[in-house]
């Protein structure tokens, strides 16, 4: 099915202008609505999610299919989320600068939707109620396009907040659309005049792929390539129990580690017990682990470079934590990393010398994410530097406009051997 992009993107543009004019009290109704409905629709969200397991069943990795899989508890927990975006503050309407420039002439600065949003993901329908919630909170619009496995299940909670939109008639129409197909999803990119953001849901492979495909701004990540240091003075049951988290908790996700250095001083001991504990990974290490633990496989360079996106890791001895850091910064992706250490002086290196998104001191990787870290859900997450880094959540979706009012004031009469002068004062 072909689709005319530009009339999508433009009906997109005209909802914005809407959206940014509805209340916190209008976002937070349509969110209290939609938190209600996801769960009263369980049955019907759970009849097309069915569908779309079954159609996917042995064309995916196991992995990716219990992604998919929806459950009468990820429901619930899906309402929960959306609720509490809808408890989150209103990141629009706030000033962030009140400045007098001269007596009558003020200037501030306030926060501002984004505007029009598009975002792409891959095999997960809970990425739908998460990107609406946070789209709706900040005032934006957003077209999106989800993974074909989820095919079903997507159209079903699209069907959602097309039937309160009826209700709920502040909406504007199209303030959300979905579209499908990878060639339609293409074509959207190639009018970037129309978007202001983004968004790539998945593999590192899709992040490079959008990046290279259009010139609106993207905020994406590279690859999730975390690591876990083991410190020589860590509680060595603390990491083993740190190491099992991170991996297996949700081995394809990208804040679960895929590299784990062990400090040369403890490593005989650490790499004992961590055999003893016969954790359901596969191990990749180099030669030196390899003589305290045969059946291991020796790992080749590239190991280091790679995000396995299930249970496998990297295990490398290193001299010390500056090999560490080093390794780490050269290695990884800058997404997040971890150290596992009780010396307060080898933690505060770490988190100074480490490059990256986020920086977890003997806590497990999976934290890294916009729920977790209090932003109610996730639109995104960044290993940039510029507008946004880490987990990207409401205040991601925002900018900054300024404000200038006065009473007829030119420039001209701030220029010249009679200028008057600016006051530049706060209030």
């Amino acid at each position: 099915m072909t689709i005319d992009a530009r009339k999508i993107l433009t009906q997109s543009r005209r909802a914005s202008r809407a959206t940014a004019l509805l209340s916190t009290a209008q976002k937070d109704q349509a969110l209290a609505e939609f938190a209600r409905e996801v769960v009263n629709q369980t049955e019907s969200l759970l009849k097309a999610n069915a569908r779309d397991m079954k159609a996917a069943k042995g064309k995916i990795s196991d992995v990716l299919l219990k992604r998919l899989e929806l459950t009468p508890d990820k429901i619930q927990q899906i309402g929960k989320m959306i609720s509490g975006v809808r408890d989150l503050e209103d990141p629009t309407g706030r000033t962030c600068r009140h400045l007098e420039l001269d007596s009558g002439l003020i200037l501030e600065q306030k926060t501002v939707p984004l505007g029009v949003l598009v975002v792409v993901f891959e095999s997960r329908p809970d990425i739908i109620p998460q990107i609406t919630s946070l789209v709706l909170k900040s005032g934006n619009t957003v077209v999106m396009k989800g993974g074909s496995e989820a095919r079903a299940t997507n159209l079903a909670f699209k069907k959602i907040w097309d039937d309160l939109a009826q209700r709920q008639t502040f909406l504007p129409r199209n303030w959300v659309q979905l579209v499908q197909g990878r060639e339609e999803f293409r074509s959207l990119l190639k009018h970037h005049d129309l978007i202001d953001l983004v968004v790539p849901r998945g593999s590192n492979q899709l992040v490079q792929s959008v990046m290279k495909s259009t010139l609106a701004p993207v905020l994406g990540h590279a690859d999730g390539i975390c690591a876990l240091y083991v410190h020589e003075s860590a509680q060595l049951e603390q990491a083993i129990a740190l190491i099992r988290d991170a991996k297996l908790q949700s081995p394809s996700t990208c804040n679960a580690i895929e590299t784990v250095l062990i400090d040369a001083a403890i490593a005989e001991e650490f790499v004992a017990q961590l055999r003893a504990a016969h954790l359901p990974i596969e191990i990749l290490s180099d030669r030196k682990i390899k003589k305290l633990w045969p059946s291991v496989k020796v790992a080749k360079e590239k190991d280091f470079h790679t995000e396995f996106g299930d249970a496998r890791l990297a295990m490398k001895i290193v001299g010390d934590i500056d090999e560490a850091i080093e390794h780490i910064n050269s290695h990884g992706s800058h997404h997040t990393d971890c150290i596992v250490a009780e010396d307060q002086g080898a933690q505060a290196a770490f988190v100074a010398q480490v490059d990256s998104a986020s920086v977890m001191i003997n806590a497990s990787t999976r934290f890294a994410d916009g729920f977790r870290y209090g932003l109610g859900a996730e639109v995104g997450i960044s290993t940039a530097k510029i507008h946004v880094r880490g987990p990207a959540g409401l205040d991601s979706l925002v900018t900054t406009k300024n404000i200038v009012t006065g009473h007829g004031q030119i420039v001209a009469d701030y220029v010249g051997p009679k200028a008057r002068s600016f006051t530049h004062r706060k209030r």
